[in-house]
């Protein structure tokens, strides 16, 4: 196989790589490439990019990294990517729930990750006809 960038001769080799996802990046062992040794490109087969894709992906999703139980407020304003505050002013309105701890607010992961759950909303006015109802009611299951 030839490379694609110098035209020099490619062999399969045996090596390490170093994946990133997000703000991770692991290094998976065992992977063998093509690599280029003229330039040293590498050049992956779809099956094994695939893997170190989904490796990187499942590091990065994992609910055991990085992801305490409670929240303060900055770190609540960075996952809704929003001012601090209006995170106060949500806190103060009741659409954020919040225990004050010493002179900080601790915030449940999963009821700030909750504001992100579908959600039916009437829209006509002052008014709710009782076939909104029936649709709101429906769509929570009740």
């Amino acid at each position: 196989m030839k490379c694609v960038y110098c035209g020099s001769e490619m062999k399969k080799i045996k090596t390490s790589v170093s994946a990133s996802w997000g703000k991770y990046k692991i290094e998976i062992q065992g992977v063998e490439p093509y690599v280029c040794t003229g330039c040293d490109h590498k050049m992956y087969d779809p099956e094994e990019a695939r893997m170190i894709q989904e490796i990187a992906r499942g590091y990065a999703d994992s609910k055991l990294i990085e992801k305490p139980e409670f929240l303060n407020v900055d770190e609540v304003s960075d996952l809704l990517k929003v001012s601090q505050q209006t995170i106060y002013n949500m806190l103060k309105d009741g659409r954020l729930i919040a225990s004050k701890i010493g002179r900080e607010w601790r915030f449940n992961r999963n009821s700030v990750e909750r504001l992100f759950a579908p959600q039916a909303v009437a829209a006509r006015g002052n008014t709710i006809t009782k076939n909104d109802l029936d649709i709101i009611d429906s769509l929570l299951g009740e």
